[in-house]
């Protein structure tokens, strides 16, 4: 669900990224959430994870409402305001060792962490 009321689109957010993860190291599973992640109102969000030796990917994914026309064709509808999300995906695969967590779609965008010193955190992009 959209936090907050929608901006129209260009209008400054003004929030950094934040990311927080829970792990249960016994059973090897992680929980993390996306906070304030950006996108067009009305839409759904989820986040595909996948881990590879010491490397963390997410990868946000974003359904459109869909709108059938009279001839049965299928439109993507798209909104001109901007909404903040929370994304929150649980995987397993994880390991008491340091990891390197990168958006699929975001490029420069990643975040380290320590799961030998640390199971839990949150995470503020600069």
């Amino acid at each position: 669900d959209c936090k907050g009321s929608g901006l129209r689109s260009g209008d400054a957010l003004g929030k950094d990224t934040i990311l927080t993860y829970d792990f249960d190291l016994e059973k090897k599973t992680g929980t993390i959430t996306l906070v304030n992640y950006t996108d067009e109102c009305e839409t759904t969000h989820s986040a595909e994870i996948s881990v590879q030796g010491n490397a963390i990917t997410i990868m946000p994914t974003t359904k459109y409402p869909i709108y059938i026309t009279e001839d049965g064709d299928t439109i993507e509808l798209h909104a001109n305001c901007i909404c903040r999300y929370d994304i929150t995906s649980q995987f397993t695969g994880i390991e008491a060792k340091e990891y390197e967590i990168t958006f699929g779609k975001i490029e420069g965008q990643s975040f380290n962490i320590d799961l030998s010193k640390s199971t839990s955190g949150v995470i503020i992009k600069e």
